[in-house]
């Protein structure tokens, strides 16, 4: 029995020495408390049990979805900005279209997503037409 005991205090010993126990009856613990204050009381289980099993909130999701989208968007005009001198006029016509349609259509999205999501999680509405005026302003230079 000594010996064992010896070694269950040898295993405690080098415990203690990583950090990873602590005897003292009051030591200061990680607290695993979830930020769940800006979820509806009614959603909150729900939630949880997602989150413990790998999964986000519908509006998490669609938010970073959202945040990805815009900024690939923005790549894609950057990218055309560098090719705009090399384009047809009919190209360019066309091209400034589809900018319009795309950003049109993120911030159609945006506008659903604010509407089902968390006031906390909300995010600002794409300007379609400071974008457009922007992209043809940098065009014309």
């Amino acid at each position: 029995m000594s010996n064992r005991k010896s070694l269950i205090d040898q295993i405690l010993e080098a415990a203690s020495a990583r950090g990873i126990y602590n005897p003292t009856p009051h030591a200061p613990r990680p607290l695993d408390m979830p930020d769940d204050s800006l979820v509806p009381d009614q959603d909150r289980l729900a939630y949880h049990l997602l989150k413990s099993n790998g999964f986000a909130p519908p509006f998490i999701e669609e938010r970073t979805l959202l945040l990805s989208d815009y900024a690939t968007l923005m790549q894609e005009r950057d990218a055309l900005l560098q090719r705009w001198p090399q384009l047809t006029v009919t190209r360019q016509t066309q091209a400034r279209q589809q900018l319009r349609t795309r950003l049109h259509e993120l911030w159609r999205r945006t506008l659903d997503f604010n509407l089902q999501a968390p006031p906390a999680l909300q995010i600002g509405g794409v300007r379609v037409d400071y974008e457009l005026r922007d992209f043809v302003e940098n065009a014309s230079q």
